[in-house]
């Protein structure tokens, strides 16, 4: 009983610690400006023509026509609510798997990200690509025409919203639905146009934003549509005139080109750039391996953290067994299909990062283990690097997941003083 007691109250405890960390670098009560990546990346919209990321921005900008309101301050409600329901669906899922709860806090959070417009709308995308999963999997094992109906629905807007949706969803579900549909058949034409049915209103979507990405043109004519709003409610930081003279940084990203983009992502990533856009500083190998080498240690911190979920059990719930195996298959694929945003695509490693984790382990409960046994020699291949007994210790879990907890932001630190070192 007292064992018992003791293990309640360390739960308690780290859950308290994690919230009031939380709420330290909660920035929703701090003035946000029209002008920031957190807050202009939501006024992407449709009056300057067809462009990605805009749906969401269209509907808001709708509802601002009809009723002015002040879209920061819905905003913020906005990202409240959505750590909240995020917080309660993955309890709800460590939980239904038997995943230890007293682990959730290390590292659900990503970087702080709760409670914090540093986020954007990624929280409320990763459930809705949970749902997606669910979909799938209903319409796999019933197939029923109402469950694919949602499912293209779910696709078409997650994508619509923000074209890296397609990265963390479409790869993984093809891969699971082509065991379910053509893994144990031989192939012929009708299986497979059934099987591509399920993709093809994403895939089609997909090529749309990517061919329709906007210009500078485009980021004006959407700036200027907000003209009404940066003047009848002002950020509190900038001015009516100084917001009007300023695109946004999520708005003016729509001018950046294809080729400089990747460039500019791969240098920020793996060669510590100057962080002024589209600048390339060309290639160093020691600045390379350095920058690499923490990407490494970074990305195995969060496989062994990931695939370690019930190392420690101070759960007020029963905790499973191990389950290495099971949720490997499925991290090792979404690590591969997320490679371009771990690369060229992205420079937000702590937002890249729960997107990840977070969809593996919302596909793994929805979807089940991946039955392929080209990963099953994979997964052994893995499983002897973490066979340690070092790795089974409670204590050097907790140790590297505190360390992960806080790598993420101090990564870019490390790599631009490393790099500055060496010249």
């Amino acid at each position: 009983m007292r064992s018992d007691l003791l293990a309640k109250r360390t739960f308690l405890f780290l859950w308290l610690f994690f919230i009031a960390l939380i709420i330290k670098h909660s920035d929703l009560f701090e003035p946000l400006s029209y002008t920031s990546w957190t807050v202009s990346d939501w006024l992407i919209n449709y009056e300057g023509g067809f462009v990605r990321r805009g749906l969401i921005g269209q509907l808001i900008y709708f509802i601002y026509m009809v009723h002015p309101f002040p879209v920061i301050h819905f905003l913020k409600v906005v990202y409240a609510l959505g750590s909240v329901f995020f917080v309660i669906l993955l309890m709800y899922v460590f939980k239904s798997e038997g995943w230890s709860l007293s682990i959730l806090p290390l590292w659900c959070v990503g970087g702080v990200t709760l409670f914090n417009s540093f986020c954007r709308r990624d929280l409320w995308l990763l459930m809705v690509v949970y749902f997606m999963f669910l979909m799938l999997r209903n319409y796999l094992r019933t197939r029923k025409r109402k469950f694919l109906v949602v499912l293209w629905f779910l696709s078409v807007f997650a994508i619509l919203s923000h074209e890296s949706t397609f990265f963390y969803s479409y790869p993984i579900m093809m891969v699971y639905a082509w065991i379910a549909c053509l893994g144990k058949q031989r192939i012929t034409a009708k299986p497979l146009l059934k099987y591509l049915l399920i993709f093809i209103p994403g895939i089609i979507t997909m090529a749309f934003v990517c061919h329709y990405k906007g210009d500078a043109d485009t980021a004006k004519v959407i700036w200027a549509s907000w003209a009404d709003l940066f003047k009848t409610y002002p950020d509190g930081i900038f001015s009516f005139p100084q917001t009007r003279s300023m695109v946004g940084a999520g708005v003016n990203a729509l001018s950046w080109e294809t080729l400089e983009t990747m460039k500019f992502h791969l240098s920020y990533n793996f060669v510590v750039a100057n962080t002024t856009y589209y600048q390339f500083e060309g290639f160093s190998l020691l600045k390379f391996l350095s920058t690499t080498s923490i990407m490494l240690l970074m990305f195995a911190s969060i496989y062994y953290l990931t695939t370690h979920l019930n190392t420690i059990a101070i759960s007020l719930w029963p905790v499973a067994g191990d389950q290495f195996r099971r949720i490997c298959k499925t991290l090792s694929l979404q690590l591969l299909f997320m490679l371009p945003m771990f690369t060229v695509l992205s420079v937000d490693i702590p937002r890249t990062l729960p997107y990840w984790v977070v969809s593996s382990l919302f596909a793994i409960h929805c979807l089940g283990e991946l039955k392929s046994s080209h990963m099953d020699h994979i997964v052994d291949k893995i499983a002897k690097i973490f066979d340690a007994r070092v790795f089974q210790s409670p204590w050097m879990y907790l140790l590297i997941a505190i360390l992960s907890f806080i790598f993420p932001p101090a990564r870019i630190k490390m790599a631009m003083i490393i790099g500055s070192v060496l010249g």
